[in-house]
């Protein structure tokens, strides 16, 4: 029959002294408190894993309290019993932290502000100041305040047609609709995401800008609008004429 341990008292430990030797107090179920000849306590588990002994420290007393041993006692022996060792446990948590924090980080860097910051750069001898320069400009006054600190996998397509809309509806200084912005913005913005593609392959992300720009309203350019009027006044100068041979 196995012999019950008494479980240890606060006051017993407190009164516990050094001796000559180290010696150990049993509180039960494999936990011990190591007393050393310099004084130090120290909390330790005796345990069985796979058929093989294995000793546990839990840390120093009274930083670890008898209470708080017990609980790491408890966590430890159902690891135990699912055949699993504290320190593979312990290995274990550690590397998901830090693949957790990694994530994070990955997220922190994938923000549609970050990305387009770096489609900014990569412009950089590939096409002229002034159009980097504008581009980033429009990126910053229209889409960061609703999207930029957004990870761009969360981005819908919804609502940067919406941005795009609220864009083309606004006037510009000649008091026209700024058209010709909201789809620049639009190709613009199709360059973030096919950054973030190309930079994350796993991201295999759709961009909604390839549909978006189809539904946006048309813009005219002046050019296009002298082209117009002046077929116009073709056609119309045409209709006069006819007009007066037929009288």
């Amino acid at each position: 029959m196995t012999k019950r341990i008494p479980p240890l008292a606060p006051k017993q430990i407190d009164n516990a002294k050094p001796k000559e030797k180290k010696y150990a107090l049993f509180d039960g179920c494999g936990l011990y408190l190591e007393i050393a000849p310099t004084g130090s306590k120290l909390w330790r588990m005796k345990a069985k894993l796979n058929g093989k002994a294995i000793q546990m420290p839990f840390g120093k007393y009274p930083d670890i309290s008898l209470a708080q041993a017990r609980k790491k006692r408890d966590e430890a022996r159902k690891l135990i019993a699912e055949g699993i060792g504290p320190r593979e446990e312990k290995k274990a948590r550690i590397e998901a932290e830090k693949a957790a924090e990694a994530a994070k980080a990955a997220d922190e860097e994938n923000t549609f502000r970050k990305i387009a910051l770096r489609l900014y750069a990569s412009k950089a001898g590939r096409t002229t100041d002034y159009y980097r320069n504008k581009m980033i400009r429009q990126l910053e006054l229209h889409l960061f305040p609703f999207v930029g600190d957004k990870n761009i996998r969360d981005i819908e397509g919804r609502e940067l047609a919406d941005i795009f809309k609220g864009v083309a509806e606004k006037k510009n200084k000649e008091g026209k609709p700024m058209t010709y912005m909201a789809k620049k913005l639009c190709q613009w913005t199709a360059e973030v995401f096919d950054l973030a593609n190309v930079e994350n392959s796993s991201f295999n992300l759709n961009n909604p800008c390839r549909s978006i720009i189809k539904f946006l309203t048309k813009h005219e350019s002046k050019q296009i609008k002298s082209v117009l009027m002046g077929s116009r006044f073709l056609r119309d100068a045409a209709k006069a004429i006819c007009g007066r041979r037929a009288e």
